[in-house]
């Protein structure tokens, strides 16, 4: 399990356990046929680019350091 990976794809992204080529193959079969799937995923990672700003990352960037800082205290 990759956690970095889920976070940045979310719910816009098949996923398949490392190593597992049958199910990276199918993976990407089913986003080839299934136009229904692939135009959901589609939406959905440009909803999802949509929320990853530089202003987001600087935010939550931030916070984590002052989270840090005040249980350091």
């Amino acid at each position: 399990d990759f956690p970095s990976i889920v976070e940045a794809g979310g719910e816009a992204a098949l996923y398949f356990p490392v190593g597992d080529a049958a199910r990276l193959a199918a993976a990407i079969e089913t986003i080839l046929t299934e136009s229904a799937v692939c135009a959901d995923l589609r939406m959905r990672g440009l909803v999802r680019a949509a929320s990853m700003t530089w202003d987001t990352t600087a935010e939550r960037t931030l916070a984590e350091i002052e989270a840090a800082i005040g249980e350091s205290r």
